[in-house]
């Protein structure tokens, strides 16, 4: 009778038990942030593209863990120079890695050295885009003689023919200059 009861209280425990998941996880994948406290790893973790634990560790300031030569082995500690001053930029080149190009002009009233080139527009092209001396060469190449005289007799006839006296202009009568 005495096992019968003990059964009896003990069912109830036994269906309505709640199993509880092992502290141990093998081959565990993490998506998104997992922050691990007092974690003891049996053997070290690897991740996705061959990187190591040892290429984790502590590493100066301003240095990037990096694969820079496009190798195959894991990253490594890349030193990022130092582009603080006016003109400079950080670039990128594969094989090389981070380098500091000096020199670049900035967008607001930049000053060009050397001889800079842009491409030229096509003759007749009349927008507010540069006008490089290729196309100023191609578009004076392009007018005749009689537009030149036909332009400079329009100024001409546009000047006026006598000035004003209080204009303030000197005048030069016969060799010698006189306010009138």
């Amino acid at each position: 009778m005495k096992r019968l009861l003990v059964a009896a209280l003990c069912a109830p425990l036994v269906a309505l038990a709640q199993t509880y998941p092992s502290p141990t996880f093998n081959n565990m994948t993490v998506n998104g942030t997992a922050t691990i406290t007092n974690a003891t790893f049996t053997n070290p973790p690897s991740f996705p593209g061959g990187i190591a634990i040892s290429s984790l560790a502590n590493i100066a300031a301003n240095t990037v863990l990096a694969n820079v030569t496009s190798a195959t082995a894991g990253v490594t500690a890349f030193a990022m120079p130092s582009c603080s001053a006016a003109g400079n930029a950080l670039t990128y080149t594969s094989g090389t890695g981070f380098t500091c190009a000096t020199g670049l002009a900035s967008l607001a009233s930049p000053t060009f050295t050397g001889t800079p080139a842009a491409p030229t527009a096509t003759t007749g092209t009349n927008t507010t885009q540069i006008a490089t001396t290729a196309f100023v060469n191609s578009s004076i190449t392009g007018m005749s003689t009689s537009t030149f005289g036909t332009l400079y007799l329009a100024w001409f006839n546009s000047l006026p023919t006598t000035l004003p006296a209080s204009a303030g202009v000197l005048w030069n009568n016969g060799g010698v200059l006189s306010k009138s």
